[in-house]
């Protein structure tokens, strides 16, 4: 997170904004002030694209989910992240280095994207 802020290179979907609210707001022994969480996800929304509409990931997800059999929820965060051009997509819930197209899967609790080869596909 730190690395993202400072290079100000990180990218989030709306829903991810939106799960995140949901899960620090009511998970047990996580919990978050209501307050503090919504001022989380106010500085999170820095890091929405302007170019990602909300009708445009939904027909790209429904595409992801029939090539690679991802749940639809996972489908719209893959979705997003591509259409955003991002090539790491930092998630615990698809398999940990799995590629999607130019998109690479990695589990942020199990490493870190200093600790990949990752190279974004066509770039050396």
């Amino acid at each position: 997170m730190d690395r993202l802020w400072r290079e100000r290179s990180g990218v989030l979907s709306r829903q991810v904004l939106r799960e995140y609210y949901a899960v620090v707001t009511r998970k047990s022994g996580v919990a978050l002030d209501r307050q503090i969480a919504r001022q989380d996800v106010r500085d999170l929304s820095s890091w929405l694209p302007d170019k990602v509409s909300e009708a445009e990931p939904l027909e790209e997800a429904w595409m992801v989910q029939d090539r690679y059999g991802l749940s639809f929820f996972d489908s719209l965060i893959v979705a997003s992240a591509q259409i955003s051009g991002c090539g790491l997509l930092l998630t615990e819930d698809l398999q940990d280095g799995q590629r999607l197209g130019r998109l690479q899967v990695l589990n942020p609790f199990t490493s870190s994207p200093e600790e990949t080869d990752f190279r974004p596909m066509g770039h050396g």
